[in-house]
């Protein structure tokens, strides 16, 4: 079997949720409730296909005192900051995860891209609502050697037997 399973180079991922207090759901575009937002109540985390599971946000990451918050949020290992350069405020925009010490995202480089993705989102109190809307994956790969290495050696071959068949001296039997 000869599939092709492209390695990852690079991940990003991309969520949009909002946190707010004493809400069960807030829909994405009605009004948060007052109160604190409760931030350090939030988990995020990404499964690869391979089981490698990544903690981009973990609970206790930001304040408790920590102001409402409606955005999205994009995890990217170049990005300048950490998620939680404000331990006092989530922001929208593109951050390094904040929830990883081994590795972050780099951790999935060179895994298969191929299969099923998990996307968790955890909060640690049901009282407070963590509303979450919807996110998108971006996943960069590089070919599998084994399958350019097979593409590399069928060529060889290829240009061998070609040269031999093409190529015999006058007098002497083709293949």
């Amino acid at each position: 079997d000869f599939s092709f399973s492209p390695f990852i180079k690079d991940v990003n991922l991309s969520v949009t949720f909002a946190k707010s207090d004493n809400d069960s759901f807030v829909a994405e575009g009605a009004a948060l409730g007052p109160g604190q937002a409760w931030l350090d109540e939030i988990q995020l985390r990404l499964t690869s296909p391979s089981g490698t599971t990544i903690t981009l946000i973990e609970f206790g990451s930001f304040d408790s005192d920590a102001d409402r918050f409606r955005g999205s949020v994009t995890f990217d290992e170049s990005a300048a900051q950490a998620g939680d350069s404000d331990p006092f405020q989530l922001m929208s925009g593109t951050f390094r995860p904040v929830g990883d010490a081994s590795g972050g995202l780099e951790r999935l480089n060179g895994e298969s891209a191929v299969g099923e993705w998990t996307r968790s989102v955890a909060d640690s109190l049901a009282e407070d609502g963590l509303s979450f809307y919807r996110a998108s994956l971006q996943v960069q790969t590089v070919p599998a050697p084994a399958a350019i290495w097979l593409i590399l050696a069928t060529g060889a071959v290829g240009l061998f037997v070609r040269r031999r068949v093409c190529g015999q001296p006058s007098g002497q039997a083709g293949y």
